[in-house]
């Protein structure tokens, strides 16, 4: 870890970046934060992650690679596996009651807003997918072309080189010394 990630963590990082800084996933990091391993503090009801949650990440991380079952690196740490699943349940739920806050605000954006701007909206949506998808047949399209222009260069540059050797062939083939034939009478 260099300097300026221990400052980072001194700050206080999301989790996504502490699994980047660690060298793992987000979804490890989740997991782990969700049993109750990893320390963090909220601040505007965000999570923040700091030097201690990511040495207690590696120290995770390396005794995963050495073969210690996830109970037993619970064990270790002190944190049985009914408090784990408790606290799993714990974040589930308060993810959902976020997500159904989410819906409930669409909901009313969408009302007040009326159908026709969340069809416009709808519209928009679509037309950056369609443009995404006419941007990837598009770069399809290049590397086809580059394929196919490579090809046409080394079957050009196979001629060339079948019709020089030929050329090459005809010119440097010594002519066989003429005898003549002289009539003995």
């Amino acid at each position: 870890m260099n300097q300026e990630q221990k400052t980072e963590l001194k700050d206080g990082v999301t989790l996504a970046r502490l699994a980047e800084i660690a060298g793992t996933t987000t979804a490890i990091a989740r997991t782990y934060d969700q049993v109750g391993l990893l320390e963090h503090e909220t601040v505007e009801g965000k999570k923040r992650f700091h030097l201690a949650a990511f040495e207690r990440l590696e120290q995770i991380l390396v005794l995963n690679t050495e073969g210690l079952k996830f109970a037993d690196i619970l064990k270790r740490f002190g944190i049985d596996a009914k408090t784990a699943a408790q606290n799993m349940r714990a974040e589930l739920e308060t993810l959902q009651a976020s997500l159904e806050i989410s819906r409930a605000k669409i909901k009313a954006i969408s009302e007040k807003l009326g159908s026709r701007a969340v069809q416009r909206v709808n519209e928009l949506v679509l037309s950056k997918k369609e443009l995404a998808e006419l941007e990837q047949l598009r770069q399809s399209n290049i590397r086809r072309a580059l394929l196919v222009e490579q090809k046409a260069r080394a079957i050009k540059t196979q001629l060339e080189y079948k019709n020089a050797s030929m050329s090459v062939t005809r010119i440097d083939l010594p002519q066989a010394p003429r005898k003549s034939k002289k009539r003995l009478n």
